[in-house]
């Protein structure tokens, strides 16, 4: 597999080797934190990216993911659900092509 930006091929190889290489770590979902929930991981030094009402954690290393966990649990802040969610194909195409998409079209 190959990843083309403006006619040049930017990465190949497998997917997974592909995900691997650039898609960096997992991501904790806390869904319906919200702003307060974000506002409350910032006020302890967890960068938290806010995403509608759902607030982003990234961890980097898979051997951060629990410990991770274990002090997100320790914030009481209200959400309707937590998962993690590993980085996919179309993560690793934006990371490197350095757009985004909207409603599955490149945006500029």
């Amino acid at each position: 597999m190959a990843i083309m930006n403006h006619g040049k091929i930017v990465a190949h190889g497998s997917p997974s080797a592909l995900i691997s290489q650039f898609g960096g770590g997992t991501t904790i979902v806390l869904a319906g934190a919200g702003r307060g929930g974000s506002q409350a991981l910032t006020a302890r030094g967890i960068a938290a990216e806010l995403h509608g009402d759902d607030v982003f954690v990234h961890v980097p290393m898979a051997g951060q993911v629990r410990p991770m966990l274990a002090k997100l649990a320790s914030i009481e802040i209200p959400l309707t659900e937590i998962y993690t969610k590993r980085s996919t194909l179309e993560d690793v195409f934006l990371k490197l092509v350095g757009a985004r998409m909207e409603e599955g079209v490149l945006a500029a």
